[in-house]
């Protein structure tokens, strides 16, 4: 599959830009990605729980954050229907409203993973179909990456949704 999954063994899939020569998986250091964000506050000899409420508490409000950009900026996108999860890291966006429809490159998508499979030919964008995971037609996008990754990755998205027909 010319799909791309995590760039980490064992963790899930992510939403990324296709990855540039030398530029590192999770951002530069200093950037709040999310091993950044979860390797921080950790020490040896382990964090006490009063050590970690505050860095939970920066790590929830970040994910919230991110979230709520992605789905606000999918909610933009013709034929996309983004509901708001209530926890985890990634959405399920639906893309039944794309279906039938002839994307960028020419395909007339019917499935969600023609959907996932035109997003990556024609704007660099990794998703993954919701069908892998008995949610089709929608596909899967995770929020564990930099605010910036998810605002490229989203306006992608949306210009790719914009040249349907």
């Amino acid at each position: 599959s010319k799909l791309a999954g995590s760039r980490v063994k064992g963790l899930p899939p992510f939403v990324g830009l296709a990855p540039k020569a030398g530029h590192p998986p999770y951002g530069s250091p200093g950037e709040s990605g999310f091993l950044g964000a979860a390797h921080g506050p950790f020490r040896p000899s382990g964090p006490s729980s009063a050590d970690m409420k505050p860095n939970c508490d920066w790590l929830l409000g970040a994910f919230e954050k991110r979230r709520d950009l992605v789905v606000s900026m999918l909610n933009q996108a013709p034929g996309i229907e983004c509901p708001t999860p209530e926890g985890a890291f990634y959405v399920y966006p639906s893309c039944a409203g794309l279906m039938g429809k002839t994307s960028p490159g020419g395909k007339v998508m019917e499935t969600d993973e023609d959907f996932v499979t035109e997003l990556l030919e024609a704007e660099g964008i990794a998703v993954v179909h919701g069908s892998a995971f008995g949610l089709g037609p929608n596909f899967r996008i995770s929020y564990a990456t930099s605010e910036a990754e998810l605002e490229e990755s989203c306006m992608r998205i949306q210009r790719f949704c914009n040249a349907c027909k």
